[in-house]
């Protein structure tokens, strides 16, 4: 999981819920995701947003199965 979250919850005494996404449901949230993160980096233009982004970026590729040297 991303940034221990789960765990880090749990580590608190409380029960951290998670859901496991179907393939189709995932490629949806990528997408989501990227849009969000490309939107937060318009309105601040910050570094931070920009490695969200190519995480993102990372995740489609690995789901697509592109390479990125080509």
């Amino acid at each position: 999981m991303r940034d221990r979250i789960p765990e880090i919850i749990n580590e608190k005494g409380e029960k951290a819920v998670i859901h496991t996404a179907s393939e189709k449901e995932y490629w949806e949230k990528i997408k989501e995701k990227l849009k969000e993160e490309a939107n937060e980096f318009y309105e601040s233009e910050s570094e931070d947003e920009i490695v969200d982004i190519l995480e993102v970026i990372d995740a489609v590729c690995k789901f697509k199965n592109i390479n990125k040297k080509n």
